[in-house]
């Protein structure tokens, strides 16, 4: 494979094809009764900061995170049905287009200034819907939804081959999600995103054992305690 930036590693995790019906992580299967072997991307539904482009305002960066990559972190997107950004007086394409660890299809969306703790606390709908098919993983797609409307999509033939022939670096179609993924609240506050902002306090709790989920989190305890845990049996 060849890159265009000096990557020395790639550390995420992989989920193998071969693993067995009634496992704790079995392949999604195809019409051939096939199990496929998938990575593990990244879907944010939303991460919220100060519009950098503007003197005032935030926005919130919505975005798929996936591995590998294309020459340059470039994207498909001369077509609707590769990308589209449905009102761009309030979304824009994001200049960020990935890292050493992951390439990024995303929007930035300007929200609603009555949506904050101190300018009106009133709530708004945040959201994203994604599909995919097995059989067809050129006809899956994301689209995200900021204060009820839909701010972009990407359909899974943004993400298609780069051939090496062309200059790419010959890797196939990754893959839209075939399967739920694993919820992840980040209550994290960033410097770099939110300057001069650090006077907050947000009160938090989890029960988890009241969740369905508990007993899989504690069947699983080595996948989030052993760091250099990479692949799935």
């Amino acid at each position: 494979m060849r890159l265009r930036f000096p990557f020395l590693s790639l550390t995420i995790t992989f989920c193998r094809s071969c693993s067995c019906p009634n496992s704790d992580h079995p392949g999604p299967i195809n019409n051939a009764g096939q199990y496929r072997g998938r990575g593990a991307p990244e879907l944010d539904i939303f991460e919220a900061e100060k519009d950098k482009d503007n003197t005032d305002g935030q926005v919130v960066s919505q975005s798929a995170q996936v591995a590998p990559f294309f020459h340059d972190y470039l994207y498909l997107n001369a077509t609707p049905d590769e990308h589209t950004v449905y009102d761009t007086s309030r979304t824009r394409i994001n200049s960020y287009h990935g890292s050493a660890v992951q390439q990024s299809i995303s929007s930035l969306t300007r929200v609603p200034s009555d949506m904050f703790q101190g300018s009106g606390r009133n709530f708004k709908v945040f959201g994203f819907e994604y599909w995919s098919d097995p059989n067809d993983p050129t006809s899956g797609y994301v689209e995200w939804v900021v204060d009820g409307s839909p701010s972009h999509r990407m359909g899974a033939t943004a993400i298609g081959p780069d051939p090496e022939n062309q200059g790419g670096t010959g890797i196939g179609q990754r893959l839209v999600p075939l399967e739920p993924m694993s919820i992840v609240l980040n209550l994290g506050i960033s410097r770099r995103s939110f300057p001069g902002c650090f006077d907050w306090i947000i009160p938090f709790c989890l029960s988890p054992k009241t969740f369905s989920s508990y007993s899989q989190l504690a069947a699983d305890r080595y996948i989030y305690y052993d760091f250099s845990f990479r692949i799935f049996n």
